[in-house]
Protein backbone atom coordinates (compact mmCIF):
# COMPACT_ATOMS: atom_id res chain seq x y z
CA UNK A 1 0.00 0.00 0.00
CA UNK A 2 1.51 3.43 -1.23
CA UNK A 3 0.63 6.29 1.53
CA UNK A 4 -0.93 9.35 0.60
CA UNK A 5 0.24 12.73 1.11
CA UNK A 6 -2.34 14.98 0.42
CA UNK A 7 -1.92 18.87 1.26
CA UNK A 8 -5.04 20.19 2.72
CA UNK A 9 -3.91 23.99 3.52
CA UNK A 10 -6.61 24.85 1.13
CA UNK A 11 -9.27 23.56 2.91
CA UNK A 12 -7.73 24.50 6.15
CA UNK A 13 -7.76 27.79 5.65
CA UNK A 14 -11.41 27.40 3.85
CA UNK A 15 -12.40 25.81 7.69
CA UNK A 16 -10.96 28.69 9.51
CA UNK A 17 -13.37 31.63 7.29
CA UNK A 18 -15.95 29.20 8.27
CA UNK A 19 -15.57 29.10 11.42
CA UNK A 20 -14.63 32.86 11.52
CA UNK A 21 -17.69 33.44 9.99
CA UNK A 22 -19.61 31.61 12.43
CA UNK A 23 -18.12 32.39 15.48
CA UNK A 24 -19.52 36.02 16.59
CA UNK A 25 -22.95 35.40 15.07
CA UNK A 26 -25.54 35.66 18.34
CA UNK A 27 -28.89 33.72 18.62
CA UNK A 28 -30.94 35.77 16.83
CA UNK A 29 -28.02 36.10 14.11
CA UNK A 30 -28.09 32.37 13.63
CA UNK A 31 -31.63 32.01 13.21
CA UNK A 32 -31.82 34.36 10.44
CA UNK A 33 -33.04 32.59 6.88
CA UNK A 34 -33.98 33.86 3.26
CA UNK A 35 -37.60 32.48 3.07
CA UNK A 36 -38.26 28.82 3.49
CA UNK A 37 -34.68 28.49 3.53
CA UNK A 38 -32.13 26.74 6.37
CA UNK A 39 -31.49 29.54 9.02
CA UNK A 40 -27.86 30.40 9.13
CA UNK A 41 -27.25 27.91 12.42
CA UNK A 42 -28.99 25.49 10.19
CA UNK A 43 -26.75 25.41 7.28
CA UNK A 44 -23.43 25.31 9.60
CA UNK A 45 -25.12 22.35 11.47
CA UNK A 46 -26.01 20.93 8.09
CA UNK A 47 -22.38 21.05 7.20
CA UNK A 48 -21.26 19.27 10.77
CA UNK A 49 -23.66 16.92 10.72
CA UNK A 50 -23.15 15.86 6.67
CA UNK A 51 -19.09 15.43 8.01
CA UNK A 52 -20.27 13.27 10.77
CA UNK A 53 -22.44 11.10 8.76
CA UNK A 54 -20.05 10.82 5.91
CA UNK A 55 -16.70 9.81 8.14
CA UNK A 56 -18.60 7.61 10.90
CA UNK A 57 -22.38 6.67 9.28
CA UNK A 58 -20.50 6.03 6.03
CA UNK A 59 -17.46 4.88 6.12
CA UNK A 60 -17.05 3.82 10.09
CA UNK A 61 -14.55 6.48 11.18
CA UNK A 62 -14.30 7.73 14.50
CA UNK A 63 -17.08 6.85 17.57
CA UNK A 64 -20.14 7.27 19.27
CA UNK A 65 -18.98 10.95 19.57
CA UNK A 66 -19.80 11.47 15.67
CA UNK A 67 -23.28 9.85 15.77
CA UNK A 68 -23.92 12.14 18.64
CA UNK A 69 -23.37 15.23 15.75
CA UNK A 70 -26.21 12.68 13.63
CA UNK A 71 -29.36 14.52 15.04
CA UNK A 72 -27.73 18.32 14.27
CA UNK A 73 -29.81 18.24 11.22
CA UNK A 74 -33.44 17.16 12.21
CA UNK A 75 -35.70 19.74 11.90
CA UNK A 76 -36.89 18.81 15.39
CA UNK A 77 -33.40 19.43 17.55
CA UNK A 78 -32.92 22.35 18.81
CA UNK A 79 -30.50 25.54 17.26
CA UNK A 80 -27.20 25.13 18.21
CA UNK A 81 -25.10 28.24 19.53
CA UNK A 82 -21.70 29.22 17.82
CA UNK A 83 -19.97 27.88 20.40
CA UNK A 84 -21.66 24.34 19.61
CA UNK A 85 -21.28 24.81 16.06
CA UNK A 86 -17.76 25.68 15.97
CA UNK A 87 -17.27 22.47 18.47
CA UNK A 88 -18.66 20.40 15.70
CA UNK A 89 -16.47 21.77 13.15
CA UNK A 90 -13.47 21.30 14.77
CA UNK A 91 -14.75 17.42 16.44
CA UNK A 92 -15.33 16.41 12.69
CA UNK A 93 -12.37 18.36 11.41
CA UNK A 94 -9.69 16.69 13.76
CA UNK A 95 -11.42 13.45 12.93
CA UNK A 96 -10.97 14.20 8.72
CA UNK A 97 -7.68 15.40 9.34
CA UNK A 98 -6.40 12.36 11.30
CA UNK A 99 -7.91 10.17 8.39
CA UNK A 100 -6.33 12.07 5.65
CA UNK A 101 -2.88 11.77 7.03
CA UNK A 102 -3.21 7.87 8.06
CA UNK A 103 -5.57 7.00 4.66
CA UNK A 104 -3.27 5.00 1.40
CA UNK A 105 -3.81 5.44 -2.02
CA UNK A 106 -5.51 1.75 -1.65
CA UNK A 107 -7.98 3.29 1.04
CA UNK A 108 -9.27 5.99 -0.97
CA UNK A 109 -9.96 3.58 -4.37
CA UNK A 110 -12.24 1.73 -1.23
CA UNK A 111 -15.99 1.89 -2.18
CA UNK A 112 -18.66 2.66 0.25
CA UNK A 113 -22.69 1.90 -0.96
CA UNK A 114 -24.58 5.22 -0.59
CA UNK A 115 -28.19 5.06 -0.76
CA UNK A 116 -29.37 8.67 -1.64
CA UNK A 117 -26.83 8.28 -4.96
CA UNK A 118 -28.16 3.89 -5.13
CA UNK A 119 -24.31 3.28 -5.93
CA UNK A 120 -21.30 2.34 -4.76
CA UNK A 121 -18.33 5.76 -4.38
CA UNK A 122 -14.67 5.83 -3.82
CA UNK A 123 -13.43 7.13 -0.55
CA UNK A 124 -11.64 9.48 -2.81
CA UNK A 125 -14.78 10.80 -4.21
CA UNK A 126 -17.07 11.07 -0.53
CA UNK A 127 -13.62 13.43 0.79
CA UNK A 128 -14.04 15.81 -2.60
CA UNK A 129 -18.02 15.69 -2.32
CA UNK A 130 -17.60 16.96 1.49
CA UNK A 131 -15.69 19.38 -0.17
CA UNK A 132 -17.71 20.87 -2.65
CA UNK A 133 -20.54 20.26 -0.19
CA UNK A 134 -19.35 22.35 2.23
CA UNK A 135 -18.62 25.00 -0.30
CA UNK A 136 -22.17 25.29 -1.64
CA UNK A 137 -23.68 25.26 1.92
CA UNK A 138 -20.29 27.68 2.82
CA UNK A 139 -22.20 30.14 -0.05
CA UNK A 140 -25.03 29.94 1.42
CA UNK A 141 -24.79 30.73 4.59
CA UNK A 142 -22.59 33.76 3.00
CA UNK A 143 -25.73 34.91 1.45
CA UNK A 144 -27.76 34.61 4.02
CA UNK A 145 -25.60 36.44 6.44
CA UNK A 146 -24.65 39.11 3.88
CA UNK A 147 -28.84 40.04 2.67
CA UNK A 148 -29.01 40.72 6.87
CA UNK A 149 -25.65 42.77 6.67
CA UNK A 150 -23.36 40.78 8.26
CA UNK A 151 -20.11 39.27 7.59
CA UNK A 152 -20.20 35.38 5.54
CA UNK A 153 -17.53 32.82 4.44
CA UNK A 154 -15.01 35.83 3.07
CA UNK A 155 -12.86 33.76 0.73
Amino acid sequence: MTQVSVSIEWWQAYQDLLKRAISPLTADQLALRLGAQRSAGEIAAHIVNVRAWYLKGVMGEGGPEMEALFSWDRPDTPPRTSAELLAGIDQTWALLTACLARWTADDLRERFFLDWRDRHESRGWIVWHMLEHEIHHGGELSFTLGSFGLRGVEV
